[in-house]
């Protein structure tokens, strides 16, 4: 760290007395402070680390099948999930008043994802039914993980409408 007693301030020093300045000398720090040696209790920022990400799927009705559907998002591994939200802006209209929307891991979103039960599809803000395997609340991803959107139950499916899913996580 570099160190620098400037005679801008002081007395008999013209500039600053028109400027109505101290008497006493200023001094200048330049480059990294460091507060403490310890990132964790000085309270500073870990970088890539402890901050909340939401994870965004924006979807149509028409896309909503019962086979998974990749989205291409991919959360990274050492994430941890944290809760989940769905929100349907357009109403969709559902195949059966018994499907759920159901986001996850691809390929396994059964057993490794987040279920929302019974979706009607009507416009609101729905909160999940439950948190499966590596999509547990508290979870942390082992890998990256390629999430994947379906509709389970009878004539899974939906039309028209709009709608969104969002996981937040914390990345460690």
């Amino acid at each position: 760290m570099s160190y620098q007693s400037s005679p801008f301030g002081g007395v008999g020093n013209e500039e600053k007395d028109q400027a109505g300045g101290s008497a006493a000398s200023t001094n200048a720090h330049y480059g990294i402070r460091d507060t403490q040696d310890s990132a964790v209790i000085s309270g500073g920022v870990i970088e890539g680390g402890g901050a909340a990400r939401d994870y965004v799927l924006y979807f149509d009705g028409d896309e909503l099948g019962s086979a998974d559907y990749d989205t291409g998002l991919t959360i990274p591994a050492g994430s941890v999930i944290v809760g989940a939200v769905l929100e349907i802006v357009e109403a969709v209209t559902m195949g059966n008043a018994d499907n759920d929307i159901e986001f996850g891991t691809n390929g396994s979103i059964a057993t490794n994802g987040v279920q929302f039960d019974n979706t009607t599809g009507a416009v609101g803000t729905y909160a999940p039914a439950s948190y499966n395997g590596t999509f547990a609340q508290g979870a942390v991803l082992a890998a990256d993980t390629d999430v994947s959107v379906l509709v389970s139950g009878t004539t899974a499916g939906g039309t028209g409408g709009k709608g969104k899913l969002v996981v937040t996580v914390r990345k460690v």
